[in-house]
Order: C-alpha cells, then sequence, then structure tokens
C-alpha cells in the first residue's frame, strides 16, 4: 500500500511539475543547427482592409473556423532544385520529396507578426533562395494571399543564425492590392533568438540580392501540398505558440 501511495506521489508532483512549466509559459527551444544548416529568422506582418466576414461567408468557411490569427507558411527549399533549361529550351523540374515537405511542414507555420526561427539546409555554394511566402486569412485554406520575397542571400562563413529582415505586407480592396516594405529590426530580433536557444548565440544580418536571369527555379512551397485534414493542426499550433 505504502509503494502505492509512494508511486502515486511521484506521478501527481511529474504532473504538477509539467503544469506547473506551463502554466509559466515555458517555450521549447529549437534546435542547433547542424553544418549544413542555418537558422533563419524574421517577421512577416500581414494586414488587409478586406471585409474579413464578407470573405468568410463567400467562400464559406464554417463558423468554428472563423477565429484564428491570420498564418504565414515560408517557403520551402531544398539544394539542388536550381533548374538549369536543357539545351532543347526545356526544363525539369524535380519533386520535393515526401518527406523534406513534411518535416518542413511541421516548423514553416507561424503566425502574422510574429517571430519564424526556420531551419533550412544549405547547399556547398552557401546561397539560399526564398520564393514567394503564402498568408492565410483567419488561417484558412481557401483564402491565401502569395505574398513575393524573391530574394537570394550569400550565407557568411561560420554563421549560424540569419536575419532577413521583417517584411511588411499590406491588401486594399478585394483584388488585393499588395504593397509590401522591409525594415531592419535586429535588436529586437536578437532578443527574440536568446529566448529560444539553449546557449546564447549570435545573430547575423544578411545582404538581400535579386535572383539573377539564370537562376531558373524550379521549386516554390504550395499550400495545397498540405492534407487538409492536417491543416488546422498546423494553423492551431501556430496560434497557441504566439500566445
Amino acid at each position: 500500500m505504502k509503494n502505492k501511495i509512494l508511486i502515486l506521489s511521484i506521478i501527481f508532483a511529474a504532473f504538477t511539475n509539467i503544469c506547473f512549466a506551463q502554466a509559466n509559459g515555458k517555450k521549447k527551444t529549437i534546435e542547433t543547427p547542424l553544418e549544413n544548416q542555418v537558422i533563419v529568422v524574421g517577421r512577416i506582418h500581414f494586414s488587409t482592409d478586406a471585409d474579413r466576414n464578407y470573405l468568410f461567408d463567400a467562400f464559406e468557411v464554417p463558423e468554428d473556423r472563423r477565429e484564428f490569427k491570420d498564418i504565414v507558411v515560408l517557403p520551402v527549399y531544398t539544394p539542388g532544385m536550381i533548374q538549369k533549361p536543357a539545351k532543347d529550351g526545356s526544363v525539369s523540374y524535380i519533386t520535393i520529396p515526401k518527406l523534406t515537405l513534411s518535416m518542413f511542414n511541421s516548423k514553416a507555420w507561424v503566425a502574422s507578426d510574429n517571430y519564424f526561427f526556420i531551419k533550412y539546409t544549405v547547399g556547398k555554394d552557401g546561397i539560399l533562395y526564398m520564393t514567394s511566402a503564402t498568408a492565410f486569412i483567419g488561417g484558412s485554406h481557401l483564402l491565401p494571399v502569395i505574398l513575393p520575397m524573391y530574394f537570394k542571400v550569400k550565407i557568411p562563413e561560420n554563421e549560424k543564425y540569419i536575419y532577413i529582415g521583417d517584411f511588411y505586407y499590406s491588401t486594399k480592396g478585394i483584388n488585393f492590392e499588395l504593397s509590401v516594405s522591409v525594415k531592419d529590426e535586429f535588436e529586437s530580433a536578437q532578443k527574440a533568438l536568446d529566448e529560444v536557444t539553449k546557449n546564447e548565440v549570435s545573430l547575423c544580418r544578411v545582404s538581400k540580392q535579386p535572383f539573377d536571369d539564370d537562376d531558373k527555379l524550379g521549386f516554390s512551397y504550395s499550400p495545397v501540398q498540405s492534407e487538409i485534414t492536417q491543416w488546422y493542426s498546423h494553423v492551431k499550433k501556430a496560434c497557441e505558440e504566439a500566445e
């Protein structure tokens, strides 16, 4: 009987510690990047003056799915997916491996106005290519807005955490006329990074360059590649992390 009481006490104590940690908003730390990886840090701020209720009604978004935050999904990038045209002028496209996409999906979703810490694998050339992010109004897969980025960065030697900036996207009208500006809020980004790393690390600014004419990109993250059955689990997780 005493052993049973002891076991129950241990279980209760462990449960209490878990609840205490959750109540105090303890956040998980991000994984340390490997030799060929970097953590990309930044924020995307998305806003629209469109009538949300009109959009939800027009696209028949269920009532119980109208309270989510706007969600942003970062573009996927896998080294070796830059396509050069063949002699006949054709371009062959490589399908993103399912496992790669699945692993990326679990980390690439973030609520608008919140920092993202996305792990990317970089090729031997040390260049990371960013195409377009996608915002989803109210987290709905029926209401995507493409957010063009289209830049590349050369990762400085020995740098593992890079800051690409704070992107401010806004749309006007039912046609979603888009405008964008990029701001440097480096100090704020460093503080945010400090909160999710186990050890003290240094964030690095990088210079963004436009794509060259010969950068034939055969890849871009497509939202429909996420199964609808898993969609709102990603949305809920991103919203919870934003609290």
